[in-house]
């Protein structure tokens, strides 16, 4: 298991990994790196994900006017991507979320193509959301009316939670690119956090997670 002792010279948290036998030398061992299921990790992670949304509320909130002025035109988006331009400091989360209502395909295992770092991430984000849902939720009146900071993990809407759940595991350090490396993983399919199972087998809401995954308690 992993035990921490200290930051190293960089800040980042230094750990010692410790064993239940002697390993010899020249022994290739691995270790269990389920991070997502330790109970401090994944309440950071849901912590940083509501931090994350928070900050996006204004800029959801104007995606939502948008895509509401819109909505009696076959259903488009009028100028979503006009509507960010002034938003230079729009996150990664709010672009794919634009991304996401410009398209009709579906992105769970769609190349990234060769864009820059930002435009990979923003691609690899794109495919935590479901379009039809997404277009559906900012549809609703009732949605965004507030942009009260959000406290618990639980109150961000399901049309965005596993967005932010991987952005928030992202910003605690456990998040997960395979499914960008086809020579690593063929089929794509990630759950951009490791030691998650997919979002289709488990959809990360319950608090008390192994009751909800058992195959991994």
């Amino acid at each position: 298991k992993f035990h921490e002792f200290g930051r190293g010279s960089q800040g980042h948290y230094r750990v010692k990994v410790v064993t239940k036998r002697d390993i010899q030398r020249g022994e290739q061992v691995s270790v269990n790196y389920g991070w997502y299921y330790d109970p401090e990790t994944l309440e950071e992670v849901r912590r940083q994900a509501a931090i994350a949304y928070t900050k996006d509320l204004g800029s959801l909130n104007r995606i939502a006017q948008n895509v509401r002025l819109g909505a009696s035109t076959n259903g488009s988006v009028v100028g979503a991507s006009a509507l960010l331009a002034g938003e230079e400091e729009a996150s990664e989360a709010i672009l794919a979320v634009v991304a996401a209502l410009e398209s009709t395909s579906d992105a769970t295992t769609a190349s990234p193509g060769d864009g820059g770092p930002r435009d990979i991430e923003v691609a690899f984000l794109r495919r935590f959301l479901d379009a039809a849902k997404l277009r559906a939720w900012l549809e609703d009146p009732k949605t965004l009316t507030s942009t009260e900071a959000v406290e618990d993990f639980q109150q961000i809407p399901d049309a965005v939670w596993f967005l932010y759940e991987v952005v928030g595991a992202a910003v605690v350090g456990i998040s997960c690119r395979c499914g960008l490396d086809p020579s690593l993983n063929p089929k794509r399919l990630c759950s951009g956090i490791i030691g998650r199972p997919l979002q289709v087998t488990c959809d990360g809401r319950n608090r008390e997670l192994a009751a909800e995954c058992d195959w991994l308690a």
